[in-house]
Protein backbone atom coordinates (compact mmCIF):
# COMPACT_ATOMS: atom_id res chain seq x y z
CA UNK A 1 0.00 0.00 0.00
CA UNK A 2 2.07 3.04 -1.21
CA UNK A 3 2.40 5.00 -4.54
CA UNK A 4 5.26 6.90 -7.03
CA UNK A 5 4.87 9.85 -8.59
CA UNK A 6 7.61 10.35 -11.54
CA UNK A 7 8.27 12.86 -14.07
CA UNK A 8 9.45 11.43 -17.72
CA UNK A 9 11.22 14.51 -19.30
CA UNK A 10 12.13 13.47 -22.72
CA UNK A 11 14.94 15.83 -22.98
CA UNK A 12 16.71 15.00 -20.18
CA UNK A 13 19.08 12.06 -19.18
CA UNK A 14 16.99 11.30 -15.97
CA UNK A 15 13.40 10.53 -14.44
CA UNK A 16 12.70 12.61 -11.86
CA UNK A 17 11.16 10.76 -8.47
CA UNK A 18 8.46 13.27 -6.98
CA UNK A 19 7.37 10.87 -4.47
CA UNK A 20 7.38 7.20 -3.23
CA UNK A 21 5.22 6.89 -0.02
CA UNK A 22 4.63 3.78 1.67
CA UNK A 23 1.85 3.56 4.55
CA UNK A 24 3.31 3.40 8.00
CA UNK A 25 1.49 -0.04 8.73
CA UNK A 26 3.82 -1.44 5.35
CA UNK A 27 6.94 0.35 6.19
CA UNK A 28 9.85 -2.16 6.81
CA UNK A 29 8.26 -5.10 5.13
CA UNK A 30 10.04 -4.07 1.71
CA UNK A 31 7.56 -2.52 -0.61
CA UNK A 32 9.24 0.95 -0.58
CA UNK A 33 12.46 -0.82 -2.13
CA UNK A 34 10.31 -3.05 -3.97
CA UNK A 35 8.47 0.04 -5.46
CA UNK A 36 11.81 2.02 -5.76
CA UNK A 37 13.30 -0.97 -7.37
CA UNK A 38 10.19 -0.76 -10.17
CA UNK A 39 10.75 2.97 -10.32
CA UNK A 40 14.31 2.37 -11.42
CA UNK A 41 13.68 -0.57 -13.91
CA UNK A 42 10.59 1.82 -15.51
CA UNK A 43 13.77 4.68 -16.00
CA UNK A 44 15.86 2.02 -17.90
CA UNK A 45 13.32 0.81 -20.17
CA UNK A 46 12.59 4.43 -21.30
CA UNK A 47 16.31 4.84 -21.24
CA UNK A 48 17.23 7.24 -18.83
CA UNK A 49 20.38 6.89 -17.16
CA UNK A 50 19.78 8.45 -14.08
CA UNK A 51 17.12 8.83 -11.46
CA UNK A 52 16.99 12.03 -9.09
CA UNK A 53 15.03 13.23 -6.55
CA UNK A 54 14.47 15.47 -3.40
CA UNK A 55 14.17 13.67 -0.52
CA UNK A 56 11.02 15.24 1.75
CA UNK A 57 8.90 13.76 4.51
CA UNK A 58 5.45 13.21 3.36
CA UNK A 59 4.78 13.21 7.10
CA UNK A 60 5.65 16.17 9.13
CA UNK A 61 6.95 14.13 11.55
CA UNK A 62 8.96 11.27 9.70
CA UNK A 63 12.36 12.25 10.05
CA UNK A 64 14.09 13.37 6.66
CA UNK A 65 17.42 12.19 8.19
CA UNK A 66 15.80 8.57 8.32
CA UNK A 67 14.39 8.87 4.59
CA UNK A 68 17.94 10.18 3.13
CA UNK A 69 19.40 7.11 4.86
CA UNK A 70 16.97 4.69 3.40
CA UNK A 71 17.53 6.04 0.21
CA UNK A 72 21.37 5.97 0.40
CA UNK A 73 20.85 2.68 1.47
CA UNK A 74 19.30 1.78 -1.72
CA UNK A 75 22.34 3.19 -3.44
CA UNK A 76 21.36 6.94 -4.20
CA UNK A 77 24.13 10.00 -2.77
CA UNK A 78 23.48 13.92 -3.04
CA UNK A 79 24.16 14.93 -6.50
CA UNK A 80 27.32 17.37 -6.79
CA UNK A 81 25.72 20.17 -8.55
CA UNK A 82 22.76 20.16 -5.85
CA UNK A 83 23.74 18.48 -2.52
CA UNK A 84 20.26 18.64 -1.42
CA UNK A 85 18.83 16.26 -4.43
CA UNK A 86 20.04 12.82 -4.64
CA UNK A 87 20.73 10.18 -7.39
CA UNK A 88 21.39 7.05 -8.59
CA UNK A 89 23.09 5.96 -12.08
CA UNK A 90 21.49 2.91 -13.45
Amino acid sequence: MGFVAVDAIPEADYLVLYELFVIERFRGSGLGALLLAEVERFANILGYERVILFPKPLEPPFPAERLVAWYKRNGYSERSDCPSELEKTL
